[in-house]
């Protein structure tokens, strides 16, 4: 089109939420009407033909909104009205829209998430689990560049690389009891304990890395030359992460 034209729509289903009564369905007529504007604007290209491009709507928190209606848990069918609504909105666009809306749900609770408005949506559950061995060496990979210094040693060498992967591979999926972290109760009484590969996602590795970089640096320049990369600072900010996630660990996480 030669022109920014977003097609993509972030929120975060919790947003829609007030404690005033009406409120919340008003805001879900007020987004949804936004976001009939949005679909039904023309674009068209350099020669001037008109194009038709999918919207993408990313709801975040989705089972803030997408609440299975008429639980026993004491709300009052606090979720069913406006969840009603939302679906109603949604289906009317789609209806009156030329462009067909692509529909993408994240949630830490899809067990909370009403499987009938999954269905009129579209919706098919992907989960995401922790990383493998396999995942944990991708993400080392693409996070530690070939040419990066690596300590002891002044200059890349692929070897030294490969090392050092797998000298912090080691730390997360070595042999048990080392991997143990805490101790916990289920929802159902069995107690279990978990290990540093139950908690490893591709975003505290990334960060993991970033932290061994600064380290080096923050090395290099105390020392007046560089210093490359050393897997034992990668390591050691893993080790001190692990035990703060300890707390955050619940039944349903």
């Amino acid at each position: 089109t030669g022109v920014r034209a977003s097609r993509l729509v972030m929120l975060d289903a919790s947003d829609f939420w007030t404690p005033y009564f009406g409120e919340t369905e008003q805001r879900i007529s007020r987004w949804a009407a936004k976001l009939e504007q949005l679909g039904s604007r023309a674009l068209t290209t350099r020669d001037g033909r008109q194009v038709h491009f999918p919207l993408i709507v990313c709801l975040e928190e989705a089972e803030s909104l997408l609440r299975g209606r008429g639980e026993s848990d004491g709300s009052g069918h606090l979720f069913d009205r406006p969840l009603s609504l939302f679906l109603q909105k949604t289906e009317s666009l789609e209806n009156s829209l030329q462009v067909p809306i692509i529909w993408i749900a994240t949630s830490n609770r899809p067990d909370l998430a009403d499987s009938a408005a999954l269905r009129r949506i579209g919706m098919r559950r992907v989960t995401f689990d922790m990383l493998r061995p396999a995942g944990a060496r991708a993400v080392l990979l693409k996070k530690i560049p070939a040419d990066m210094p690596m300590s002891p040693h002044d200059r890349p060498d692929a070897p030294v690389r490969a090392a050092l992967i797998a000298q912090v591979l080691h730390y997360l999926f070595g042999p048990q009891p080392k991997q143990e972290i805490a101790e916990v109760t289920l929802h159902n009484g069995h107690r279990q304990h978990v290990l540093r590969q139950d908690m490893i996602s591709p975003a505290l590795l990334e960060e993991a890395t970033s932290a061994g970089i600064d380290a080096a640096l923050s090395k290099s320049m105390r020392l007046g030359h560089l210093v490359g990369l050393d897997a034992n600072d990668v390591v050691d900010f893993l080790h001190h992460h692990f035990p703060e996630l300890v707390p955050t660990l619940h039944p349903h996480n």
